[in-house]
């Protein structure tokens, strides 16, 4: 850039701002699917916890099958 007009920085810092903020997006949006993704991880432990109660009780009541 050493033969660099100011009108060619200027569009340099524009392009470099606007990156910015796209990236600024995607990272608002990456946030958000984490977040729900966690509660629903949540929300479902106990079914799970359950369920693998049940098969152990399973596996158990048939050892002698």
């Amino acid at each position: 850039m050493a033969g660099a007009s100011m009108n060619d920085i200027k569009a340099r810092m524009k392009s470099v701002q606007s990156t910015m903020q796209i990236t600024k997006a995607m990272e608002l949006v990456a946030t958000s699917k984490l977040r729900r993704a966690k509660e629903n991880v949540e929300r479902t432990r106990p079914f799970y916890q359950l369920l693998g109660s049940a098969i152990d009780e399973i596996i158990a009541a048939s050892a002698d099958f």
